[in-house]
């Protein structure tokens, strides 16, 4: 048993980058959470069917965002198209304990290890490994954890960090990103497919 609580609901609609950037600019407009969230909501901002999927996608953005440093923020705002999909993958590690273990454990161990292909086995592997001691992942329905696996691998191609057929891309960390995840904490370059090399010369 631990105390961290895996919720694999986390990937649920994928990286949502155009909707976070826009939640993003709203944010730095407004300075208020509140009348951001009835921003979005009065005037279906998301482009979304139902005032309750609304609400379900800016609460997610949300905490995404909350997680952030103001420089990663920075980034996010001014930023090119990959450095913004770096911090919003950033985002949902801080954001999301079980994403941050499988970038660590798999994602990054595997490019460390120059062992370029990553497969649905690997994710059934780290899913059922992390059950053994998380009751919470012991519970979930075969067709929940498939359609998780299916976001993630989703949500990681959309990062560029990993490819259409499934080979891992290494991360390409521009000097403003790595000096705000120093800035910020630097064990946070381990979520991202680079070496230890490069970890140890953005960390010494």
């Amino acid at each position: 048993m631990t105390d961290i609580i895996y919720n694999i609901t986390y990937a649920s609609g994928g990286l949502r980058r155009n909707e976070t950037l826009l939640v993003t600019e709203l944010y730095q407009e407004l300075g208020d959470w509140e009348e951001v969230r009835m921003r979005v909501l009065n005037d279906n901002l998301l482009q979304v069917r139902s005032v309750a999927s609304a609400r379900r996608i800016f609460q997610e953005i949300r905490g995404r965002l909350q997680v952030l440093t103001p420089e990663e923020v920075d980034i996010l705002l001014s930023g090119t198209p990959e450095e913004q999909d770096y911090v919003l993958w950033l985002a949902l590690c801080k954001r999301s304990p079980f994403i941050r273990d499988f970038a660590v454990d798999i994602l990054h161990e595997k490019c460390r290890r120059m062992e370029m292909e990553l497969s649905y086995e690997d994710y059934d592997h780290f899913f059922y490994d992390k059950a053994e001691w998380h009751p919470e992942l012991a519970r979930v329905s075969e067709g929940t954890h498939k359609k998780q696996r299916q976001n993630l691998f989703r949500i990681m191609r959309e990062t560029g960090l990993l490819s259409r057929d499934n080979r891992i891309i290494p991360a390409l960390l521009t000097a403003s990103l790595i000096e705000a995840i120093r800035a910020d904490d630097s064990a946070w370059f381990a979520i991202y497919p680079v070496s230890d090399y490069e970890i140890i010369s953005w960390t010494t």
